[in-house]
């Protein structure tokens, strides 16, 4: 299953934005059921490199565990800002979103169990 993936925040500069994505990129590709990169798509003629779209990642899941590494993985990122913003696009179009600033610890396991199905 292949699903886009789009952080955003209200607080962080575009800089932060992306390195927070690159980290959670590195950190979702050490887990075994899962592959994320970080599109690109060619630069236009003069431009130096390819253009990336700004907290953008590519997700692959290869198994529904997988979900639980991705939620393991965001929800220290959501304790750390709460103005993050998760986006997820799946290959039919459907669209999920969680925002931290209304995520308690409470609702983590029905968020998973939500995500879990939108994954599927």
């Amino acid at each position: 299953m292949h699903v886009d993936l789009a952080l955003s925040s209200s607080r962080l500069p575009d800089r932060r934005l992306q390195d927070m994505t690159r980290d959670i990129c590195v950190q979702l590709n050490q887990e075994q059921d899962m592959a994320a990169e970080i599109p690109t798509a060619p630069g236009e003629s003069g431009s130096k490199g390819d253009m990336v779209t700004l907290g953008t990642l590519a997700l692959t899941f290869m198994s529904s565990g997988a979900a639980v590494a991705l939620f393991e993985v965001a929800k220290a990122y959501f304790e750390r800002d709460k103005s993050l913003v998760l986006k997820m696009k799946n290959e039919q179009g459907q669209e999920f979103e969680v925002t931290a600033d209304n995520l308690s610890s409470g609702q983590i396991d029905e968020t998973l169990k939500m995500a879990k199905q939108f994954i599927h």
